[in-house]
């Protein structure tokens, strides 16, 4: 069988029974074979770093000094002042979700400025404690997105 472009170009979409592939979770090397793209979720949680890496991500999470200490810094705020119950008030103001998301973003957008080749995903807290208005159709996937390099370089609103 011959490609008219190079075999780079030809892309099987089938795989063996069972198994999925996360279609960002894959990347075309330059001889035509798969590689996995290194993944991290932005997320705040109780008792992390800000951060999970998922297991493409071999080694230490390799972000400069400053942007660790801003994203340990976002984390630890999370911890001191949103208690659990705080997603149950629907007014905010036990915790100002929507201004502690769009500090989170900017910090996901500056990981996405130092690992341009690694997929990273932003837990959105804000849009998680909208979504948590309808319990029977919350689906706490919606609050989870990739932020590209185009995300990453765009101005702040």
């Amino acid at each position: 069988m011959t490609f008219p472009a190079g075999p780079e170009t030809a892309l099987l979409m089938v795989a063996p029974a069972g198994v999925s592939y996360r279609r960002s979770s894959l990347s075309l090397g330059s001889l035509g074979s798969w590689k996995r793209v290194p993944s991290v979720h932005i997320v705040a949680d109780y008792g992390t770093d800000g951060y999970r890496l998922d297991a493409d991500a071999v080694g230490a999470f390799p972000i400069s000094d400053s942007l660790r200490a801003r994203l340990a810094a976002w984390n630890d705020a999370f911890e001191r002042a949103c208690a659990p119950d705080a997603y149950e008030d629907i007014t905010g103001k036990r915790f100002d979700f929507v201004a502690f998301a769009a500090l989170g973003l900017e910090i996901a957008k500056a990981v996405k400025r130092e690992l341009p080749h690694w997929r990273v995903l932003y837990w959105d807290e804000g849009l998680d404690w909208f979504l948590a208005r309808d319990p029977r159709h919350q689906d706490r996937a919606r609050a989870e997105y990739e932020i590209t390099l185009k995300d990453a370089f765009a101005p702040p609103r």
